[in-house]
This record gives C-alpha cells, sequence and structure tokens, in this order.
C-alpha cells in the first residue's frame, strides 16, 4: 500500500476518455506450435502469453479507431483537441508522422500533432509529454495513442521474438484541471548503453540502399538481459516517481 502526502499542481492533466482497438484475428500459441518448435505451455510458462493479435490494416487505422473511442468516452469532438501525442516504434510512414493522419481523421485541422519513439515505453513517454503541455498551460487537452503494428516485421522463424509480439492500439484523452488531478509523477529513463541488447536490423534508413530490403528483418535480442534491466528500470523508477508525489511504500498499511 502507499502512503505519504502528494504533490500537488497547480495544474492538472486528467484522464476523461479512454478507447482500444484490437483486430480481430487471434494467433494463439497452439498456431505457433505448427510452424514453430514450440508449445503453448512453453510459451505461458515464460512469458503469460496465450494469444496474440495480428492486424489486417494498418498502423494508422488502428489508431483512428482507438483515438475516436477515446473521444467519445470523453464527450469531444475531434475539432476540440488541440495536441495529438502518437506513441509508436512501427509507423506507416516516417514522413509525414502518424499524428497528423490521425489529426485528419479526427478533424482536428491545425492542432499540433507529433509522434514519439521510446520503443516499449513510447505510450508512456506520449502520455508524460502530453501531461507536461497540459500543464505548462501550452494547451488545455490532448489526445494520447500508443500502439503497435509490428507483426510484418517479426521474424516467423525466430520463437525466441515471434512468441512476444502482437498488433493493437489504445488511446486515452487528457484534459486540464485547475485542482491538480492527474498524473502525479513519472520518472522517464534510457538504458542507452545497451542498445545492442534489443535492435532490429531492417528497419530505419540506415538499411537504404545497402542491397537489402527495408522491412525484412533480423532481430538481435537478448532476452534475460532485456528482463533484468526492464525489471531494474522499473523498480527505481517506481521508488523515485513515488518519492516525487511524497508517497512511500507501506506494507499492510493504508494510503
Amino acid at each position: 500500500m502507499l502512503s505519504g502526502m502528494s504533490v500537488q499542481y497547480s495544474r492538472g492533466a486528467a484522464i476523461t476518455g479512454w478507447g482500444k482497438c484490437l483486430p480481430p484475428a487471434v494467433l494463439t500459441n497452439a498456431d505457433m506450435a505448427t510452424f514453430l518448435d514450440t508449445s503453448d505451455e512453453w510459451i505461458t510458462t515464460r512469458t503469460g502469453i496465450r494469444e496474440r493479435r495480428v492486424s489486417h490494416v494498418q498502423l494508422g487505422e488502428l489508431m483512428y479507431v482507438a483515438a475516436a473511442r477515446a473521444l467519445a468516452c470523453a464527450g469531444l469532438d475531434g475539432r476540440q483537441i488541440e495536441l495529438i501525442v502518437a506513441g509508436t516504434t512501427s509507423y506507416d510512414d516516417q514522413v509525414p508522422n502518424v499524428a497528423s493522419g490521425i489529426q485528419r481523421r479526427i478533424g482536428a485541422d491545425g492542432c499540433a500533432a507529433m509522434d514519439v519513439n521510446t520503443a516499449c515505453t513510447s505510450f508512456l513517454y506520449s502520455l508524460s509529454t502530453a501531461t507536461a503541455m497540459i500543464r505548462s498551460g501550452v494547451v488545455r487537452n490532448a489526445l494520447v495513442t500508443g500502439a503497435e503494428v509490428i507483426t510484418p516485421f517479426i521474424d516467423w522463424t525466430d520463437r525466441n521474438t515471434a512468441v512476444l509480439f502482437g498488433d493493437g492500439a489504445a488511446a486515452v484523452v487528457l484534459q486540464a484541471t485547475e485542482t491538480g488531478e492527474g498524473l502525479l509523477s513519472e520518472r522517464l529513463g534510457c538504458y542507452g548503453d545497451s542498445r545492442e541488447i534489443l535492435r532490429v536490423h531492417g528497419m530505419g534508413a540506415a538499411y537504404a540502399h545497402q542491397d537489402r530490403i527495408i522491412g525484412r528483418t533480423e532481430w538481435q535480442f537478448e532476452g534475460q538481459d532485456i528482463f533484468k534491466k526492464a525489471v531494474h528500470g522499473m523498480a527505481i523508477a517506481c521508488d523515485e516517481a513515488l518519492a516525487k508525489a511524497g508517497k512511500t511504500w507501506s506494507a499492510g498499511g493504508s494510503a
């Protein structure tokens, strides 16, 4: 349980709407066992994953559906949105950005639109970015999406990576509050010295004109090292975020 006093901001950014979009096609562990040396038990005991979704449409379409549902939940029209932040690593196009496509689809003409790519933490960075811009008064509201259509880039012969990833999208609407409600604190970070433990060769301009088809990937993936880094980093981030919010962990106690 948490206990302590939280930091109060003069202006907050509260989530007032949320939505998701999951492709209908399901790829189960049993399905994967038909073309990989694996089984439902092997995958589930190591990852907790039993199935993943595979999209038949591009990333922008999933993001749009999730965004439209989040707007409906918040009771807002797209024309009222002042900022769109799209978190992803699997762009439909690198130029123009994905966020501008969402802007056009929801009718948010002229609003700010940006993409954020921080791999698995892209949505969290996007949420932090949008929250900061609302707190500072740059905008009064924001639409934040997080989505991946990663299956087109998967090496389906490598069971160590193929079993882990799927496609989907989610979105939230943030709106300014004058009493500080919303995201209390966050701790952002990156292990820049560990870039080589998760690298996807074949995605990006570095592979242009290299006698290589962009999108035909080779995954450099050190699963145990990634897991250890992720757990260690999350523990540190949780402690520091709690400290920023003026809270501490209290075993068996009450908030």
